[in-house]
């Protein structure tokens, strides 16, 4: 956690994959991640997506989030001020 820089709160620790891309959590594998379309592949059977933050909270996302603010989540340390009513 320290060196989550950007805040735990502001920080996505971990998200819902959708059926077709999801990895096994024992599988120490990754799903892959495109800037460019940073939702691409999320989000479970029903097509919600879910992010999980470092500090432990949890929010139901819609798909038609502003990228920008995915990609500042992404990262731990990049610095980027996130606003997070989009995610709300």
């Amino acid at each position: 956690v320290g060196e989550v820089r950007d805040g735990t709160s502001r920080t996505i620790a971990f998200v819902i994959a959708s059926p077709d891309r999801a990895v096994p959590w024992t599988k120490p594998e990754d799903i892959n991640f495109d800037p460019a379309n940073p939702t691409n592949g999320l989000g479970d059977a029903d097509g919600q997506m879910y992010f999980a933050f470092a500090d432990g909270g949890v929010m139901r996302v819609s798909e038609s989030v502003d990228p920008t603010a995915v990609n500042a989540a992404a990262t731990r340390s990049g610095g980027e001020t996130v606003d997070m009513s989009v995610f709300r």
